[in-house]
């Protein structure tokens, strides 16, 4: 798994002003945050764009769909629609674990 850093880049410095897609990533198979003693994991059954915009918090983006043009990089409404006109619905399953780290190493 690929540790990421809230605001920061290892290569560089990171100037932006678009907070929150400069801190989404790929999650293809779980999320993870946690401290000194606490790991909270949310595994996903299907690749996804996933965040911890703030402390203690996990974003997980399933789906995304705009009604109208939103002056973003899409350029175009994101309105996918059945045959029936009704909009797709993503089914997800997602396995949460909390973890206690401070009760000792967890072999697997």
């Amino acid at each position: 798994m690929q540790r990421r850093v809230r605001d920061y880049r290892e290569d560089f410095t990171l100037r932006t002003n678009e907070h929150v897609s400069s801190n989404y990533y790929p999650v293809g198979s779980a999320i993870v945050i946690k401290d000194e003693s606490t790991q909270f994991t949310v595994h996903n059954d299907r690749s996804q764009g996933g965040s911890s915009l703030e402390d203690g918090s996990v974003e997980i983006l399933q789906g995304r769909r705009l009604l109208k043009f939103d002056s973003g990089a899409v350029r175009e409404p994101l309105n996918e629609t059945n045959s029936m006109g009704v909009g797709i619905e993503v089914d997800a399953t997602y396995y949460i674990t909390l973890t206690d780290l401070s009760a000792g190493e967890v072999s697997g």
